[in-house]
């Protein structure tokens, strides 16, 4: 089965709205973080989305509720959130868990 198509323009995009380590592409950590994660959000998922567009609603309706001063560098100014991180199984689990129990 081929891996499904991302369009990774869109995705850089919308991760640099967000306030956090900008990015000019995709990291080989990023891509392999989301292929990873979409492939355990299939498994939940009966009607799963394409892989660009669940990106992009997670990280728009998802990850961005879900960050906090800390992920955007305004805290203490020693770390912020990469889109590998963000794109994590154990960091969207968490978003997920979050957003099923508001």
């Amino acid at each position: 089965m081929p891996k499904p198509a991302l369009d990774e323009s869109r995705i850089v995009a919308i991760w640099n709205a967000l306030g956090c380590a900008k990015h000019k592409g995709l990291t080989k950590n990023a891509r392999k973080a989301i292929e990873k994660t979409y492939r355990e959000y299939r498994k939940g998922n009966q009607t799963p989305k394409e892989l660009t567009e669940w990106v992009a609603t997670y990280l728009k309706h998802g990850f961005a509720r879900w960050m906090t001063d800390h992920h955007r560098d305004k805290g203490d100014g020693k770390w912020c959130a990469d889109l590998e991180f963000a794109m994590r199984f154990s960091t969207y689990d968490k978003v997920r868990n979050t957003e099923l129990a508001a």
